[in-house]
């Protein structure tokens, strides 16, 4: 174990994710008391600075070095970046106050969620420079966790009887995925470059199973026994 230790003069630092070379993000506290995302090589912490409000912290890194996650802009909006090569990208949002990203690919495609003109929480894709919400199951809200490098995307919206599904979205269209005999939600956390989807479901007894998403069907990897 390693200890990569804080941005100069903070007082605590937690990783978030890793790439295949090494390279840690995440954040840390600052010697001005403030809590920034950072990047993590070769035994250096950089500071990855804010989009100008007070703070921010990065979620996920990809194999070419691009970062995501979230910081404050001036207004105070939470909104969702890309930073690479030392300059951070605001993406902006749906048209509502604040975005956030959650995964980036190899191929550049970014995703998280935003509020959107009429207030509500949406899944988001963002490609060359462009936001687009992916809609939903039929319900209220829907929420991006993965992409693979073909911009499929997975993650999790409620139908119109409320019942939260994993969905995969690809060509325009979300694909509610359904879930394990007898259960009543589901939830995806992952897609591989295959269009796999992974996540967690119920099972209709309680408990809370893994899953994997091929060809149509969902199959039950058993309990979880840990975090996601």
């Amino acid at each position: 174990m390693t200890d990569i230790g804080t941005l100069p003069g903070g007082s605590w630092s937690a990783a978030l994710a890793l790439n295949g070379d090494g390279i840690v993000v995440g954040q840390s506290s600052t010697g001005g008391g403030q809590v920034h995302a950072f990047l993590w090589t070769e035994g250096r912490m950089t500071d990855l600075g804010t989009l100008g409000g007070s703070s921010s912290s990065a979620a996920a890194i990809n194999g070419d070095g691009q970062i995501v996650g979230e910081s404050p802009v001036r207004s105070g909006e939470m909104h969702a970046f890309l930073w690479h090569e030392g300059r951070m990208t605001d993406l902006g949002t749906l048209g509502g106050s604040w975005s956030s990203a959650a995964a980036v690919s190899d191929s550049g495609h970014v995703v998280g969620q935003s509020v959107n003109r009429s207030g509500f929480a949406q899944a988001f894709i963002w490609t060359e420079s462009r936001m687009t919400g992916l809609g939903t199951l039929g319900g209220s809200w829907s929420s991006a966790a993965a992409v693979n490098e073909k911009g499929h995307v997975a993650g999790e919206s409620p139908t119109r009887s409320g019942r939260t599904r994993a969905f995969l979205w690809a060509d325009g269209r979300m694909m509610d995925l359904g879930t394990l005999p007898g259960g009543h939600w589901s939830a995806a956390t992952g897609i591989n470059g295959e269009g796999q989807v992974v996540g967690i479901a119920d099972t209709g007894s309680g408990d809370v199973h893994l899953f994997v998403w091929e060809d149509g069907r969902m199959i039950d990897l058993g309990p979880q026994t840990g975090g996601q």
